[in-house]
């Protein structure tokens, strides 16, 4: 992602005393793990300071620096293969989490399970460990919606509002809710009434109405598209119960809760960095990936001409 690249580029260019570091990549839409690895070093500008110290040597450099593992933090075990775990339970000093679903506002199922079930299955891991800490990227919006001084503690059985909040249970709840939003939206008496629909649509349009085809097409279309609508919907409100302003912040705090609650025995720090955007000087002034860490960017030029600097001569 956006922040680990740059981090890793950094590491990679400024740490030389970091003997080895382990990239966890996903493999994706028929790209292996390492695939996308070599994609990323060759294909972002995050990485351009690397090409230019090293030339046609970063190859060699990189291999004898990283070790891509094969994985996926929405999994047990990190989805890392048995023995490969073992050697890293054994070797690891320290587990930098900077993974998740950093949309504000998504499927709250998504959110979930990169935000929250990613962090518990990398502290989990990070606990297996024979000596190893974990440092968990979160953000400074935990705050919610708060105003004034906020002291950077960590609230974590108390809500921005000031209620009682227990993540477990809290978790609990929002899993029901999905399966109940789930059964409401495509489950079988839902499906039957939105096929009914539909067939009525198409022939309404002068189309077949019994091409099965076009209307299974369709639907599997549109019932995906209401169902994500309702998972953003539940997760806002929710969010907003208790105090935060998204699915983002919401599920981001509900990490540091389970760290707190479950993961106590484990090392661990919290970096809370604030708006992430382009940079002021590493890789290069201005670099920039992706349309989240542009949207400050964006804003400003909207506004450019209240607030652009400007000279007169």
């Amino acid at each position: 992602g956006f922040l680990g690249k740059v981090w890793l580029a950094q590491a990679l260019d400024q740490l030389p005393d970091v003997g080895r570091i382990y990239v966890l990549v996903r493999g994706k839409k028929g790209q292996s793990a390492l695939d996308r690895f070599e994609s990323m070093i060759n294909d972002s500008y995050a990485f351009s300071s690397l090409h230019d110290k090293h030339g046609e040597g970063l190859s060699q450099y990189l291999a004898s620096r990283v070790e891509v593992v094969a994985g996926d933090i929405s999994g047990d075990g990190l989805g890392i293969e048995p023995a490969v775990a073992k050697r890293l339970r054994r070797d690891l000093d320290l587990v930098i989490h900077c993974a998740g679903q950093v949309d504000f506002d998504p499927d709250l199922r998504d959110a979930l399970r990169n935000n929250v079930d990613g962090t518990v299955h990398t502290a989990a891991f990070v606990r297996g460990c024979d000596h190893c800490a974990m440092v968990q990227v979160s953000t400074c919006f935990v705050a919610g919606n708060r105003e004034g001084r906020i002291e950077e503690t960590l609230r974590t059985e108390i809500t921005p509002l000031d209620m009682p909040f227990d993540v477990e249970a809290e978790y609990r709840h929002l899993e029901q809710e999905i399966a109940r939003v789930q059964e409401e939206t495509v489950g079988p008496a839902a499906m039957e009434r939105m096929r009914a629909d539909l067939r009525e649509r198409i022939a309404s349009r002068g189309k077949d109405a019994d091409n099965e085809n076009l209307v299974e097409r369709v639907l599997r279309r549109e019932s995906q598209a209401v169902l994500l609508e309702r998972m953003v919907e539940l997760g806002t409100a929710r969010a907003q119960h208790w105090g935060w302003p998204n699915i983002y912040t919401f599920t981001k705090a509900m990490a540091e809760a389970m760290l707190v609650k479950k993961y106590a025995d484990v090392p661990f720090t919290i970096f809370r960095p604030a708006i992430t955007e382009s940079a002021v000087s590493y890789p290069l002034p201005g670099w920039n990936e992706g349309l989240n860490t542009s949207g400050p960017l964006i804003y400003f030029m909207g506004t450019w001409y209240r607030q652009l600097p400007a000279r007169d001569d």
